[in-house]
């Protein structure tokens, strides 16, 4: 039996911090920088949820299923990443505290 990539777990993990950080700094006013995800938050919580864990779920599987090799180290760049998004959503929650 072949061991779970534990990248890909907390790709999803990341993702969903993501999100739950984008719900929060929206509801205060702060745009969201990707046009597809700021089109879907028009229509609520529930639909920009749906479609980013869909998106992302799907990417993530996709790459999963068919990145052999050497080229499966892009998981390790996509963690990179996704690491950046929820490190700046913290700072910029941290800087809105502080200075609001």
């Amino acid at each position: 039996m072949e061991s779970p990539d534990y990248r890909l777990i907390l790709l999803h993990g990341l993702n969903f911090l993501d999100s739950l950080f984008t719900l929060f700094v929206t509801a205060y006013g702060i745009s969201e920088a990707n046009p597809i995800m700021r089109f879907s938050l028009q229509y609520g919580a529930m639909p920009f949820l749906i479609l980013k864990f869909t998106v992302v779920a799907v990417a993530i599987e996709f790459l999963n299923t068919y990145l052999k090799g050497r080229s499966r180290h892009i998981f390790t760049l996509l963690l990179a990443v996704m690491s950046a998004v929820v490190c700046w959503h913290v700072f910029g929650i941290f800087l809105t505290a502080k200075y609001a």
